[in-house]
């Protein structure tokens, strides 16, 4: 399996597409969080919570 990307451009730069999935949207919402939390305090700072070894 390969995968090949050509002429790719920075993501602000293209119309985003709209979607009727309002669990979708939760779900980029909360990526778009975890991604700001963890560039402000360091990768892995947050994640989904099956990532992560249980206490004990």
């Amino acid at each position: 399996m390969a995968i090949r990307g050509e002429q790719l451009v920075a993501a602000e730069t293209v119309a985003e597409q709209l979607s009727l999935d309002a669990m979708r949207e939760d779900r980029l919402r909360a990526e778009r969080a975890v991604d700001a939390l963890n560039r402000r305090f360091g990768p892995g700072t947050v994640g989904p919570a099956a990532s992560h070894r249980h206490a004990g």
